[in-house]
């Protein structure tokens, strides 16, 4: 494996380093490049299949690619393995959503009354599944010795915006409302998720601890007891920010938030948009004093060693005439796609914080902007670490997600998680707080 992996590296050296900041590719290390180079392959046979795919409109094969990344997302969760040996499958049984969700349970017959952790994979809105996750959510669960509840919520361009945050809240709701089923403490109920997974997670905890859910003709809260966050996408709003400059040609870029935004909202593949993005950000004239422009504001909220010499460019893009003026507005200031761009209100709602950034990462400015937003805010717990050198999807390189004793560069992002979720669960509850 490692004559395989040192030939895959060394065959695409010059491919790699093109493109990359001087001092982000003089800090990459072996396995770094064998991770990157995994990456274009990916890149390259997404490329292949919309070259041969025959559509009237090459711009805008979204679904095509739909059945295309589920099938590709499938074989590599059968080459991983996956791993159903703690797993049980069950689904909500609501009005309108019959949600499906999986269970991680080490100790099923266990009497005791344990920790639920709500976990929605990543793979921004279009991609991956809780197959592909399986290895790494049965570890999480063995690990936390909590119950590990994956729900299975709808992709894009098939489910549109807001189809993914409705799923997990309906899952979230499910579980609180039937607490006998998984014989649990929901006073200890940890939301967590990784890239969009956690913004929809986060998302839809928030809505349930602070707006309620209906029942009869009253609004009833959840308590969430704390949200651990993994390399979390928390904005769809400033796209300009130090780390999207630096790493925007590693393993995760702004053609991809492109792709994931034109699917969730609009179930194509738009290329305007993505020139768009890669000017900086989506915010017009009548955004540009808005509260959730502020709120997302490197400058304001990043520390003066991430900012170094950060110069932000002039917010406001150029108007025109295309769809996405009428369509982004209301859409990417949503708390469902942008909680970074909630009112404090709403993230007072959830007190404990967990949050874990990668280094080498697009989203790194993300996850540090909330944490110093939430530490400014009175009575809140939050906890920020930052995975040095790492790059997106980090994680995933490790034995924990693979299965495989030989993949080790994600182990300890993977051991610091799970250690800062086990701090979450020692603090007192909001129940314990009453007594």
């Amino acid at each position: 494996m490692k004559l395989f992996c040192s030939l895959l590296a060394a065959s695409s050296s010059l491919e790699i380093a093109k493109g990359l900041k001087k001092d982000v590719a003089e800090t990459m290390d072996f396995f770094q490049t064998v991770q990157l180079r995994a990456d274009h392959l990916f890149r390259d046979m997404i490329q292949m299949h919309r070259d041969n795919v025959e559509d009237t409109d090459k711009r805008n094969p979204g679904h095509m690619e739909a059945q295309f990344r589920k099938d590709l997302t499938a074989k590599l969760a059968a080459l991983i393995g996956i791993n159903n040996s703690i797993r049980t499958e069950t689904k909500t049984d609501t009005n309108r959503l019959h949600t499906p969700y999986s269970i991680f349970d080490s100790n099923p017959e266990s009497s005791e009354k344990r920790p639920v952790i709500v976990y929605a994979h990543g793979g921004g809105y279009v991609a991956s599944s809780v197959d592909l996750y399986s290895n790494f959510l049965t570890h999480l669960a063995t690990e936390t010795n909590a119950i590990v509840v994956a729900p299975h919520y709808r992709l894009a361009p098939r489910r549109m915006w807001p189809g993914q945050f409705d799923d997990v809240k309906d899952v979230i709701t499910w579980i609180s409302d039937h607490p006998e089923d998984l014989n649990a403490d929901f006073t200890k109920m940890i939301i967590a998720g990784d890239g969009l997974g956690a913004a929809i997670g986060v998302s839809a905890a928030m809505q349930v601890a602070k707006n309620g859910i209906k029942k009869g003709d009253e609004y009833v809260t959840i308590p969430i007891h704390g949200a651990a966050l993994l390399q979390p996408q928390l904005q769809m709003l400033n796209f300009d920010t130090p780390s999207y400059r630096k790493y925007n040609k590693l393993t995760l870029r702004k053609e991809d938030m492109a792709y994931s935004m034109t699917h969730l909202f609009a179930g194509e593949r738009d290329l305007t948009l993505q020139d768009t993005l890669e000017y900086g950000h989506l915010i017009d004239a009548g955004m540009k004093n808005g509260p959730e422009v502020g709120f997302v504001d490197p400058v304001k909220w990043l520390s003066k060693e991430t900012l170094g010499d950060y110069v932000p460019e002039n917010l406001i893009y150029e108007e025109t005439e295309h769809m996405w003026e009428r369509k982004l507005k209301n859409r990417i200031t949503n708390g469902s796609v942008s909680p970074l761009g909630q009112y404090d209100r709403m993230l007072q709602s959830i007190k404990n914080w967990y949050m874990n950034a990668n280094e080498k990462d697009v989203l790194h400015d993300d996850a540090e902007m909330m944490s110093r937003r939430l530490a400014k805010i009175d009575g809140m717990n939050v906890k920020f670490e930052e995975t040095k050198n790492a790059m997106h999807n980090n994680f995933c390189w490790s034995q924990a997600f693979t299965g495989n004793e030989l993949v080790q560069l994600g182990d300890e992002q993977v051991n610091d998680f799970i250690n800062g979720i086990k701090a979450l669960l020692k603090k007192p509850s909001a129940a314990h707080d009453e007594l």
